[in-house]
């Protein structure tokens, strides 16, 4: 089970209580054994996560976007390279793809690229339905058949 941390660069401090605001908290919690990797942005994960000390497996998001942008397309771009990724310790690596937006080719080029200096390395991708003009289209019941 992956513990996902790289949601505050997105969502700024509104997510947080003022334990969970904490990323050396957050360690101690994914260090407990109960998980397989914990997720980070490049920031976190310069400061907070030590490959030397810490044993849970670090996965670094490549990519990211801030909440200033609300009523816009949504687009997140690569803020981290898989080399930076590698260097604070990374086993993995992380892509948001926002499928629909009308960015979306764009942001599939950019992790499709990222991959070609790199293949070997493992990674995964986190594809989320989001496009401004259809953003509660999901949040409509099932229609059942």
């Amino acid at each position: 089970m992956l513990l996902a941390y790289d949601h505050g660069f997105e969502h700024g401090p509104a997510d947080f209580d003022e334990r969970s605001i904490d990323p050396a908290w957050i360690m101690d919690i994914a260090d407990s054994g109960y998980f397989t990797g914990v997720i980070f942005q490049k920031g976190i994960a310069s400061k907070y996560y030590n490959k030397k000390k810490h044993k849970v497996p670090l996965i670094v998001k490549l990519n990211g976007k801030t909440a200033f942008h609300v009523n816009e397309e949504p687009i997140s771009l690569q803020n981290c390279t898989v080399d930076e990724a590698i260097e604070l310790g990374a086993v993995a690596v992380g892509y948001t793809i926002y499928v629909g937006s009308e960015n979306e080719q764009q942001m599939i080029a950019e992790f499709s690229n990222g991959w070609l200096r790199r293949p070997a390395k493992p990674r995964c991708s986190w594809l989320a339905a989001k496009k401004r003009k259809t953003r509660n289209w999901c949040s409509k019941p099932p229609r059942r058949l």
